[in-house]
């Protein structure tokens, strides 16, 4: 049995045995399919005490990991979001360490890290200082603020105010 504590004592370690996972799934790439079409799974019973991060690791590997594609990096343009690559991993594991939850401007600071990367974009991508932008959790959402922008930009085009007004009666 390993508790947190455990793993936390030994992340060192832990993290390695990821970097050694995921070198492996990387140098492998060229004898894996980009899609598999298998859904069968094992039928995993919950243990009944943790089993720690070591074991978890080992269990996927050993079940799961031979079933995932390997859309990684530019193999796979099937989605928005395309594959991981190295820059991403990165920036994923260090998401995940720092674990930032931002309610408002203090505290930490990441909100100016996100605006300061909002203002390289629109350099990297020649859009003038009106621009704004913001970071959301994913496609999903990004479409989603997509589609409200694009109703508070109709309704302010129409003279209406959504937020006091609605939405009905919008293009009478």
């Amino acid at each position: 049995m390993m508790n947190m504590k455990q793993d936390q004592e030994k992340i060192k370690t832990l993290l390695m045995d990821v970097v050694d996972h995921a070198a492996n799934f990387f140098s492998n790439l060229e004898h894996r399919a980009v899609t598999n079409h298998s859904s069968s799974l094992p039928t995993p019973t919950l243990p009944e005490v943790g089993e720690g991060a070591q074991a978890t690791l080992q269990y996927f590997t050993k079940q799961f990991a031979e079933g995932l594609n390997s859309s990684v990096g530019s193999r796979y343009l099937g989605f928005v979001t395309g594959g991981s690559t190295p820059a991403s991993i990165v920036g994923d594991w260090l998401v995940s360490v720092y674990d930032q939850n931002l309610s408002h401007s203090k505290g930490s600071i990441a909100g100016s890290m996100e605006l300061a990367t909002i203002d390289m974009l629109k350099e990297l991508l020649l859009l003038s200082d009106d621009y704004r932008g913001t970071f959301v959790s994913g496609a999903t959402m990004a479409n989603f603020v997509g589609l409200a922008q694009a109703r508070e930009w109709i309704a302010q085009y129409y003279g209406k105010n959504t937020a006091l007004d609605g939405l009905y009666g919008i293009l009478q």
